[in-house]
C-alpha cells in the first residue's frame, strides 16, 4: 500500500462527494459530502457541515468572476435576483 493513501483517498474514492452531491435524490442546494472516517479523510461520502469559509459570499464573488474571467465565459440570468445566503444552521423560519 503506498503511505499516501493511509492518509488519503485514492482518486475513485475521492471522486465519490462529487458524484453523491450531483445524483442524490434526496441532497438539497447547499448540502455538502464529504468522507465519513476520522477527520472527513477517507471513507464513503456523507452529509457533512462545511467550513465557515466555504460561507463567505464575497469570496464565492471572486472566485465566479476569475473563472468566467479565465474560461471567457460569461452567464447571464435576467431577472434572477440571488437568495439571500442564510448560514449553516441557522434558523430558517426568520425573515432575512
Amino acid at each position: 500500500m503506498c503511505p499516501v493513501l493511509f492518509f488519503a483517498q485514492n482518486g475513485e474514492m475521492g471522486a465519490l462527494p462529487t458524484l453523491r452531491a450531483a445524483i442524490d435524490g434526496m441532497a438539497k442546494g447547499g448540502d455538502y459530502f464529504g468522507p465519513d472516517g476520522f477527520q472527513e479523510i477517507k471513507e464513503h461520502p456523507v452529509k457533512v457541515p462545511s467550513n465557515t469559509r466555504s460561507h463567505n459570499t464575497e469570496n464565492a464573488r471572486k472566485l465566479w468572476d476569475i473563472s468566467e474571467q479565465q474560461t471567457g465565459v460569461t452567464f447571464e440570468f435576467p431577472g434572477y435576483k440571488a437568495p439571500i445566503f442564510v448560514p449553516y444552521g441557522a434558523p430558517r423560519n426568520i425573515s432575512y
